[in-house]
C-alpha cells in the first residue's frame, strides 16, 4: 500500500513538473480568460440592450397604413416628427350604402376598430396607450372605420354580400340605450389582418387634408412580436409601399449595437483562445519535462491511457483553477467598470447593465475549458502511443553527455 501511494506521489511530481511555472501559468490564465469572459458578455449584453430598446419604443414595432395616396405628399410633412412608420395605400371609398340596423357590436368585435373624438384623448391620455400616437388632429366625422378581413367575412355572410363590397356601407349599431353609426372605410387584408397582435392597441383616425380635398384614414397597429412586423414589411415590398421611413438616429443606436455585439464577442473569443493557447503551452512544457518518466511508465507496461491520465492531470488541474479565477476576475472587473466607468452617460438607460457578467458567457467559456481539457487529454494519448521508448532514452542520454 505504502508503495503504491509513493509511486502516486512520485507521478504527480514528475507530471507536475515546476510549480512556480504552473502558478504563474495558472494567474496568466485567470487574467486573461478573465478579461474573455467579461467582453463576451459585453456582446451578449449588447443584444440584449439592442431587444430592450425595441421594447421601450413601443412606437417602433408599428405599421401604419393610409389610405389616399394622393395626399401623402402632405401627411409626411405634417407627421416629420411622427417616424418609425410605413404608410400604405387602402382600399377606396365606395359610395354611400344604406345603413343597415340591428347588428350586435360584441359579435362584431368591432371595438377599437374606430375612434371618434372623445376616444381621442382616452386613447392619448388613458392605459391603453402603449407608446403609439394618434395620427390626425382633427376629426371632421366620428364613427369612420376600418375592418379586419375576418370580421369583414364575418359581416358580409351576414348580409349576403362580398367582402370586397363592404368599403364605403354605413351601419347603425343598435344597443338598447344607444345607437352608433360606423362608415366602413376599408378593409385591411387578410395577411395584416392576421399579423396583429390584439385588436386593442389598433387606432384608426380619419383627416381631411386641406391642401387635396381628400380623407385620408390612418390605421396604426402595435406588434409585441417584432419578427411579426418584419413579415409585414417583406409582404409589403418597397415598390408597393408609400413610404417606409425610420429617424435615423434610433436607426444608428440600433445599427451601432448590432455591430459592438459582434465585435465584442469576436475580442472575446479571441482572448479566450489566447489562454487556452497559454494552457496548451504550459501542457506542453510540462509533457516534455515528465516525457522520460512518462516512458519508464511505459518500459513497465502501464497502459497508454493510464500514462495520458498522468500527464492530462495538468491541463485539469490548469484549466479548472484558470477557470474559477477567471470568473472571479471577471466579476472583479464588473464592479471596477461599474465604479469608474458611467453607462449611462454613454448609452441610454433602459435596464440592461452592459458591463455585467453574462452567465451564458461564463457556461460557454466553461465548455470551451472541457472541450480544450479533451483535446488536451486526446493530443497526449496520441504522442503516447506513438512514442518511440529509444529515441527518448537516446535524447537524454545525449543531454547527458
Amino acid at each position: 500500500m505504502r508503495a503504491r501511494t509513493g509511486f502516486f506521489a512520485l507521478s504527480m511530481k514528475k507530471v507536475f513538473g515546476s510549480m512556480p511555472n504552473k502558478i504563474f501559468t495558472i494567474i496568466n490564465t485567470a487574467l486573461v480568460l478573465g478579461i474573455g469572459i467579461i467582453v463576451i458578455s459585453m456582446g451578449l449584453n449588447f443584444t440584449r440592450y439592442r431587444s430592450a430598446l425595441f421594447q421601450k419604443y413601443d412606437y417602433y414595432h408599428q405599421i401604419t397604413f393610409i389610405r389616399n395616396k394622393n395626399s401623402i405628399d402632405s401627411v409626411v410633412e405634417s407627421l416629420k416628427a411622427e417616424d418609425y412608420r410605413e404608410y400604405r395605400l387602402l382600399h377606396d371609398l365606395s359610395a354611400e350604402a344604406p345603413v343597415i340596423e340591428g347588428l350586435n357590436i360584441e359579435f362584431l368585435s368591432l371595438k377599437a376598430l374606430s375612434v371618434t373624438t372623445a376616444d381621442k384623448q382616452f386613447f392619448l391620455n388613458g392605459e391603453k396607450n402603449s407608446g403609439f400616437n394618434i395620427i390626425g388632429s382633427d376629426f371632421s366625422r366620428d364613427g369612420d372605420c376600418l375592418m379586419l378581413y375576418p370580421h369583414a367575412v364575418m359581416l358580409a355572410e351576414m348580409l349576403g354580400i362580398n367582402p370586397t363590397d363592404l368599403p364605403g356601407k354605413k351601419i347603425i349599431i343598435s344597443n338598447e340605450d344607444w345607437d352608433e353609426e360606423y362608415v366602413i372605410s376599408g378593409i385591411i387584408d387578410q395577411d395584416a389582418s392576421m399579423l396583429m397582435s390584439y385588436l386593442e392597441n389598433a387606432v384608426i383616425v380619419r383627416r381631411d387634408d386641406a391642401d387635396t380635398g381628400n380623407s385620408i384614414f390612418c390605421a396604426t397597429f402595435y406588434y409585441e412580436n417584432y419578427p411579426a412586423l418584419t413579415k409585414v414589411y417583406e409582404k409589403y415590398s418597397r415598390e408597393d409601399a408609400i413610404l417606409y421611413h425610420y429617424v435615423e438616429n434610433m436607426k444608428s443606436i440600433i445599427s451601432y449595437t448590432s455591430i459592438f455585439a459582434i465585435v465584442f464577442v469576436f475580442i472575446g473569443l479571441i482572448t479566450v483562445f489566447v489562454s487556452f493557447g497559454v494552457i496548451g503551452s504550459s501542457v506542453n512544457m510540462a509533457y516534455a519535462e515528465a516525457l522520460p518518466f512518462l516512458s519508464m511508465l511505459k518500459i513497465i507496461g502501464i497502459k497508454d491511457r493510464k500514462i495520458a491520465f498522468f500527464s492530462y492531470i495538468d491541463a485539469i488541474v490548469l484549466t479548472l483553477l484558470g477557470f474559477v479565477l477567471a470568473a472571479l476576475n471577471a466579476y472583479a472587473i464588473n464592479l471596477l467598470l461599474r465604479a469608474f466607468v458611467d453607462m449611462g452617460a454613454l448609452l441610454e438607460d433602459v435596464g440592461v447593465e452592459i458591463t455585467g457578467v453574462n452567465l451564458f458567457a461564463v457556461l460557454f467559456c466553461f465548455v470551451l475549458c472541457a472541450g480544450f481539457g479533451m483535446a488536451f487529454y486526446l493530443f497526449n494519448y496520441a504522442k503516447i502511443r506513438k512514442m518511440n521508448i529509444n529515441n527518448v532514452f537516446l535524447h537524454e542520454l545525449g543531454e547527458g553527455v
